[in-house]
């Protein structure tokens, strides 16, 4: 049974539990939509040492992943190297889970830093940004900056990407969009899930109907399925640590020349991100600025929230490598 279903007007038959017994620390989705059983959907999660191998295979296999981020929950989806030709339409999972999506709103890619070469042609940069992608630096820019969007230019010919799900056009140039958030787990999970298969790039964007906002947390997922009859993955990802101090996506800073453009304005300040970047540079920022989905009010700063969230996973990454 597909789970892109749409709810019959005036129907109200949707069904979702969660079975936590089993003694491995998998829970279960059970849910029936409209009437029909879907089959059951694992639930990892990100703290648990012995889930990562399953978490990386999921995110590689290119069935649809609802995972927590630093902040919300986002769907996510492997898309391999379109030349291989052996998984053509997986890219379509993110306009199926939401058909209002518009064909040209590309996906940001999850990606650590040190792949970002892969996918950004920093030879495009300029100079006063150029240094910023450089293997030490991005590392440095993550630990102090923790979370957030980067957009720069891609290569002119990049055979490697699907273009269907990532490359967007803005003002003429080729760009793409790459996330990621300082986290020892999800470090580990992604080298594992690139030792698993190299040339599958994971896409994410945030868990919501277009337009709304996204999942803060595992028990909105679970609302969520229930108030609108999509559930849209495979699987599901939840982070048992650090749920629900941050609600909001992530900021989007946009590589503009010789200095940067707050796109969207997230759970990170610009001017937490500046000084994180270490250039002599600046942030454009607009006088009435696009707010990321967020259930706090929009003057509140985030910064010191995600500071805590970051400083939460690393000394229980910590304590969990001492047992």
């Amino acid at each position: 049974m597909s789970n892109y279903i749409e709810k019959a007007e005036g129907e109200n038959r949707n069904q979702v539990t969660v079975d936590k017994s089993n003694p491995n620390g998998i829970w279960v989705i059970n849910a029936t939509i409209h009437g029909e059983k879907v089959p059951p959907i694992s639930v990892f999660n990100i703290r648990n040492n012995s889930h990562k191998p399953n978490i990386a295979k999921a995110l590689v296999s290119g069935d649809p992943v609802c995972a927590f981020g630093i902040g919300n929950y986002g769907l996510a989806i492997g898309i391999e190297d379109p030349r291989r030709g052996r998984t053509p339409h997986v890219w379509e999972g993110w306009w199926k889970f939401k058909p209002e999506r518009p064909s040209d709103n590309k996906v940001p890619m999850l990606l650590p830093w040190k792949h970002w070469s892969r996918v950004i042609d920093k030879r495009k940069t300029h100079p006063k940004v150029r240094p910023l992608f450089e293997y030490e630096n991005l590392q440095r820019l993550f630990r102090e900056g923790i979370v957030f969007h980067v957009k720069a230019e891609t290569f002119d010919i990049a055979p490697h990407i699907d273009s269907r799900a990532f490359i967007q056009v803005e003002n003429g140039k080729r760009m793409v969009s790459v996330l990621l958030w300082d986290d020892p787990d999800l470090y580990e999970v992604a080298d594992l899930a690139y030792r698993q298969d190299p040339q599958v790039i994971v896409g994410i964007s945030s868990y919501n109907p277009h337009g709304e906002n996204p999942a803060f947390t595992f028990e909105e997922v679970i609302d969520q399925i229930k108030k609108t009859g999509r559930i849209g993955f495979k699987y599901c990802v939840r982070d048992s640590l650090c749920e629900g101090f941050v609600k909001s996506s992530m900021a989007i800073f946009v590589v503009e020349g010789d200095h940067f453009y707050e796109q969207r304005r997230g759970s990170i300040s610009a001017e937490r991100f500046l000084a994180a970047t270490h250039l002599n540079t600046y942030i454009r920022t607009d006088a009435e600025p696009n707010y990321a989905g967020r259930d706090h009010p929009k003057e509140e700063m985030l910064d010191s929230k995600v500071e805590l969230i970051q400083k939460l996973a690393y000394r229980d990454r910590s304590l969990r490598k001492r047992t």
